[in-house]
C-alpha cells in the first residue's frame, strides 16, 4: 500500500532501543 517494507522485526527494534537507553541514561541532551 505505501510502497515500502520494514527492515527490522520487533525484537531488533526493542534491542536497539534498549542499547540506546543504556548508552544514554539521561536521554537526549538539552540545548
Amino acid at each position: 500500500v505505501l510502497g515500502w517494507r520494514t527492515q527490522r522485526d520487533l525484537h531488533a527494534m526493542c534491542r536497539d532501543a534498549w542499547r540506546w537507553q543504556q548508552a544514554n541514561p539521561q536521554g537526549y541532551a538539552s540545548t
